[in-house]
């Protein structure tokens, strides 16, 4: 093989109709549903030919990949060696972010601890029932897939939420449990969270969540006009989002149409 070949096309273009976007680890329930139960979209770890077939083989190793662009073994070693450079002050914190970068079977599935710093135009939104929420350019952005011939991380700038808990100086289990169940549940209909910072003012803690334009539900109607397909279609977003909350064991408890972003 020409070792100036594009490694990054060994990477298959996955479609997200026929399939997820990344592997799912097998449990004793799941290995144990009828053939008729399984959905087909459903990629397992331990298909070693299917994650060929449907995410491609990285070009460093030749493994199937665990996700579109992505290796989840390579990209853990690339993580581990960055752990030195990096911290958030507290212990706690530092391995819960550790944990998520080397158990990341897909670049949603991780997390990053984000100096406060990195963010600009930070805009003051709303008050929820826990904290504030704000809005901010994050200039580097998250990063997407491990460029092979660049030997660096492809990251895309975006615009983000900054969700505040009041009073979480003191890093508390809520907090970071509230953080674990967004990548428990992550699919299309749920909104992804990039990692964690802190304000160097007030010294709470935030999530760094994907910025919705469109804002809640409420206010997204009051603006815009649907028509009967159009209103079809963000019933079937929802249900789906709730879907894939309740397929984690999880509820929602608070569900209106103040907490539904578009």
């Amino acid at each position: 093989m020409d070792p100036k070949e594009n490694k990054r096309s060994l990477w298959e273009s996955v479609n997200y109709d026929k399939y997820q976007k990344h592997v799912t680890i097998s449990t004793i329930d799941s290995t144990t549903e009828s053939s008729e139960e399984i959905d087909d979209k459903i990629v397992y770890m331990e298909d070693l030919e299917k994650r060929k077939q449907v995410y491609g083989i990285c070009g460093e190793c030749n493994e199937p990949g665990t996700g579109q662009d992505w290796w989840q073994p390579c990209n853990a070693k690339r993580f581990k060696d960055n752990f030195k450079n990096w911290t958030s002050g507290n212990k706690n914190i530092d391995k819960f972010i550790q944990q998520s970068q080397i158990n990341a079977v897909y670049y949603q599935k991780y997390l990053e601890w984000i100096p406060f710093e990195n963010f600009k135009n930070i805009t003051y939104i709303t008050r929820g029932g826990f904290g504030k929420i704000y809005s901010a350019k994050w200039h580097e952005g998250y990063l997407n897939y491990w460029d092979i011939e660049n030997q660096k991380w492809k990251r895309y700038s975006r615009k983000v939420a900054l969700k505040s808990l009041d009073n979480s100086s003191c890093i508390s289990t809520e907090f970071l449990n509230e953080i674990k169940t967004h990548l428990q549940i992550y699919l299309f209909d749920v909104i992804q969270c990039y990692g964690i910072t802190q304000d160097p003012n007030t010294k709470d803690y935030m999530m760094v969540l994907e910025y919705c334009e469109g804002g809640n539900l409420r206010n997204y109607y009051m603006n815009h006009e649907s028509d009967y397909y159009s209103k079809f279609d963000q019933l079937r977003q929802i249900a789906r989002g709730l879907l894939d909350i309740h397929n984690t064991g999880k509820i929602h408890k608070d569900f209106h149409s103040g907490n539904i972003l578009y």
